[in-house]
């Protein structure tokens, strides 16, 4: 099967969004898919250090930053009738268009080429990663207006433009037809989650993490790992870290692990300072460093109430960690029923008392590290990758194909448009 990815986000952004295309686009080639990437190229990045192969295409785009930090929207113009996106569909014409993002490439370009191709037999699916309607403080218009116009676009471009829906967890597919109102009039929704590499989490060093931060073995580590930004609520870390202090915790140790933008990022430290807490703040973690931060933790924390998914939380699961977390969206559909985790209320006290129970609780915390583990591993890129084949198969109105064995692929560098 040939399949094109669209994309408004790529590296050095980090986020879930191209993790998951990133983690899907890697299997369905192991499996000899052929999968083209089609992405906006940051105009502050350095690529040539990167691995970029020739099935990505990196249009040229424009920095966003004013709007949202690390983000920038690609050229869409360029992607349509010339250039290198036209050049390759040109000759290579695919079976699914995937496109995972609603701007300039991940719904005009995308649209466009659907249009084009769809007299071929070209179809598309939409994956809504993020609940806008959470994240819309971000733009420099009233809520009262912009809040009703995705409601109103919502179903309507969905009926238009996409021929399946896809939404990563249950409780995501409930908010797009009870809030958005994309009911199965407007368009069928099939639930796929981001599936993760599972056995990966095995190599974690918790000793190495300790010992480079001077974190001793009887010391418990309280995590919050991920983005950190308005959106994600890190604050109410924080204030649970400054209640664990209140109630006078023994041997533990708060860490926060991520980036985000400076002057946000500086503004917390000195909340921290103010607080009277000591926070170890790693900043960006990635590779062996990104698996040893999971490895050494023994509760991880999650205070966002926005997230549709939630890959740190299937992160934490696979590395065998209970979590502290607010039921809501992505964490109450992975976590269902309290299995891997406890529960808290948007509040600090409950947090921190949530916490407290799994420190001073053998019996319960091995209970819930066994559950995380078994969450873990019905969450595999194989699985989901599977389910994901399966929306591509409908949507194309066929059985199930049989794929040919994977072949290696070239190492070649993508040029930037």
């Amino acid at each position: 099967m040939r399949i094109a990815m669209f994309e408004d986000t790529y590296w050095p952004k980090i986020d879930g969004i191209n993790t998951s295309v990133g983690l899907f686009t890697k299997e369905l080639r192991k499996r000899g898919h052929e999968v083209v990437i089609v992405a906006p190229a940051h105009p502050d990045a350095d690529y040539s250090t990167q691995d970029v192969d020739d099935d990505t295409i990196l249009l040229p785009a424009v920095s966003t930053e004013w709007l949202y930090p690390g983000t920038s929207l690609g050229k869409f113009w360029q992607g349509f009738g010339r250039g290198r996106v036209a050049e390759r569909f040109a000759k290579w014409r695919p079976d699914i268009i995937h496109s995972h993002t609603e701007f300039t490439i991940g719904l005009w370009m995308s649209s466009y080429w659907r249009t084009k191709l769809a007299p071929l037999g070209t179809r598309r699916i939409h994956t809504f990663h993020t609940l806008w309607t959470e994240y819309l403080f971000y733009l420099p218009l009233p809520e009262a207006f912009t809040q009703p116009l995705v409601r109103y676009l919502a179903p309507r471009t969905t009926k238009k433009r996409f021929d399946g829906v896809i939404a990563p967890t249950e409780k995501m597919r409930e908010a797009l037809i009870d809030d958005w109102g994309i009911t199965p009039e407007w368009s069928n929704i099939d639930v796929v989650p981001t599936g993760i590499d599972v056995q990966q989490f095995s190599r974690g060093d918790n000793a190495r993490f300790r010992a480079k931060y001077g974190i001793g073995p009887d010391e418990n580590v309280l995590l919050y790992l991920g983005r950190i930004g308005t959106e994600k609520n890190v604050e109410l870390v924080m204030k649970t870290f400054a209640e664990l202090k209140r109630r006078d915790t023994k041997n533990v140790r708060f860490v926060i692990a991520g980036g985000g933008p400076d002057g946000y990022v500086e503004k917390l430290k000195k909340q921290a300072i103010d607080m009277g807490i000591n926070i170890l703040w790693t900043g960006f973690v990635r590779g062996q460093d990104w698996l040893d931060t999971y490895a050494a933790a023994d509760i991880v924390l999650f205070p966002s109430i926005t997230e549709t998914q939630g890959l740190v939380v299937v992160e934490a699961l696979a590395s065998g960690v209970p979590l502290v977390s607010v039921e809501a969206m992505g964490p109450a559909s992975t976590m269902k029923g309290e299995r891997g985790c406890l529960f808290a209320g948007n509040d600090a006290s409950q947090f921190a008392t949530a916490t407290l129970r799994l420190l001073n609780d053998d019996v319960l915390y091995e209970r819930k590290k066994r559950e995380a583990l078994e969450i873990a591993r019905n969450s595999s890129v194989e699985q989901r990758t599977d389910e994901l084949l399966g929306v591509y198969e409908r949507a194309l109105g066929h059985a199930p194909v049989k794929v040919a064995e994977p072949v290696p692929s070239s190492a070649r560098r993508a040029r930037t448009a």
